[in-house]
């Protein structure tokens, strides 16, 4: 069973009102030539042509399911019934970065979406102070990483994996030091390697690293 929904039904009555106002156009404008009593085999088909031209104008313009071919512009900005910028593609000078900004409800940008002028690509999600909070990238080299960061901008937790097939997840304290880090090199090796802390200036030094091969 089909069905049309709101917004079908909205631009099916939208193109039956636009084709009614041109063939208004038309009748006024035919009016316009009995008038003037212009005839003739020349100026009929001008006229024909131009009926056909305003129809197949109407017909392209207002056929559901289509859209313009093409929008250029630097800067692409959306805002709500506030004014309030919701949503923004940017681009950062003559091949510089290229930027996608969601903002929440006050503006302030929650997500962002970003290619750099290297063609790195990356998405951040940011907390209400604009600090990214997670990012996902990837590298110029290849290295794919997924980093999480506390309130401060610290990154806490890394999850890297290199184009040589070697992945790694790196585990830091409230300072960004290292603590732990677990990984499986290119060989398929894996790694643990850990660090304590150790004396009033919490100074860290390395506690173990194992390595096991394959049985």
């Amino acid at each position: 069973m089909s069905y049309i929904d709101q917004d079908t039904e909205y631009r099916i009555r939208e193109t039956q009102a636009s084709f009614q106002r041109r063939i208004e156009d038309l009748e006024r404008a035919d009016r316009q030539l009995r008038s003037a009593r212009w005839s003739g085999p020349v100026l009929g088909g001008l006229a024909l042509l131009g009926v056909l031209f305003i129809l197949a104008r109407g017909s392209d313009a207002y056929e559901l399911g289509t859209v313009a071919p093409s929008l250029e512009a630097r800067e692409l900005i959306v805002r709500d019934d506030l004014g309030v910028e919701r949503g923004a593609i940017r681009v950062a000078g003559e091949g510089g970065d290229t930027n996608l900004t969601l903002s929440d409800g006050d503006g302030r940008a929650r997500v962002r979406v970003a290619v750099l002028a290297d063609g790195s690509p990356g998405v951040s999600l940011l907390d209400e102070n604009g600090e990214s909070r997670a990012i996902l990238g990837l590298l110029a080299d290849g290295t794919t990483s997924l980093v999480f960061a506390d309130g401060d901008a610290v990154a806490r937790a890394i999850l890297a994996l290199t184009p040589d097939g070697a992945t790694r997840i790196v585990f830091t304290d409230a300072a960004g030091e290292t603590r732990t880090a677990v990984g499986v090199d290119a060989s398929g090796r894996p790694e643990v390697s850990t660090a304590r802390v150790s004396g009033d200036d919490e100074s860290s030094e390395p506690e173990s690293e194992t390595e096991s091969g394959s049985s």
